[in-house]
């Protein structure tokens, strides 16, 4: 999504050609060049001790197809085109919050900021905790409560159980510990005018910049290099995600996606069996 709040959030620029070719180009020529150092491995190193030789050099191809799929995947990251952010729509649309067990801390902030987006919608709190205070908490912020006496498949099978009760359009789903940003519904749900879109997925980002995987953002090279903090999800949702979407392979990561309730139907989703009860 474009309205990031975290600095280097928001998606990439588009490319200009040149700096396309030239990342391509370094591309092909480290792939010439591993080729040829494999050829000549095989014809000139192996020696007499295959045994350990030859496991060393499969090792080493293997790296080798490795940076031929990263690149073959990462060729070109240019975005499709984006559709204008959506004030009003014709979708029924719904966000689904499934919780079990999370403090009221991880889960006020989550559910405010669902409720609070645009256009309209409604705001589902699926709770297998069965807590009452999560069903007072939702109702006063204006949010849907809704149970289940089982818990059997954990979030999967709250979501399914869920879309067996719920009649709508597209369902966006969100983790309890996963607050959206305002443009999270205006900017997805433009996609679905194309009936060949089953999913959005958008990217993440970590609020709590003292975790682990954020560490290294202190280090002294980053210190350098601030412009650009490290985190894998940035290399996942701004690198590997849009590489997959050219190829129509870029998948659900299970939260802060909006998803055709249509589409799951046909790969098995629970069909709509009754009205909402809460």
């Amino acid at each position: 999504m474009e309205d990031s709040l975290f600095p280097g959030g928001e998606l990439p620029a588009p490319e200009t050609r040149r700096r396309r070719g030239l990342i391509q180009a370094v591309a092909a020529a480290s792939l010439v060049a591993s080729i040829a150092y494999l050829t000549w491995r095989a014809g000139y190193t192996l020696g007499t001790d295959l045994w350990l030789s030859v496991p060393l050099w499969l090792l080493e191809l293997y790296a080798v197809v490795g940076l031929g799929l990263y690149a073959f995947s990462l060729w070109d990251l240019d975005r499709q085109p984006v559709p204008a952010p959506v004030k009003t729509t014709s979708l029924r649309v719904g966000v689904l919050i499934a919780t079990y067990n999370e403090p009221q801390e991880i889960l006020f902030p989550t559910v405010a900021a669902a409720v609070a987006l645009a256009p309209a919608h409604e705001t589902y709190v699926l709770d297998d905790g069965q807590r009452i205070w999560v069903r007072a908490m939702a109702e006063s912020l204006g949010a849907h409560y809704m149970t289940r006496p089982e818990r059997t498949h954990a979030k999967a099978g709250s979501l399914n159980s869920a879309l067996g009760r719920l009649d709508l359009d597209v369902v966006a789903v969100l983790d309890a510990d996963h607050i959206a940003s305002a443009g999270f519904l205006t900017q997805t749900l433009g996609y679905f005018e194309d009936p060949r879109v089953a999913v959005v997925q958008t990217p993440q980002d970590f609020y709590n910049l003292d975790s682990f995987e954020n560490a290294s953002n202190r280090s002294w090279f980053w210190r350098y290099r601030r412009s650009i903090p490290f985190n894998e999800q940035r290399l996942f949702y701004r690198a590997i995600q849009p590489g997959k979407n050219r190829w129509a392979a870029a998948f659900w990561c299970g939260t802060n996606a909006a998803v055709r309730v249509s589409a799951l139907r046909q790969i098995g989703a629970s069909p709509r069996k009754r009205s909402l009860k809460t």
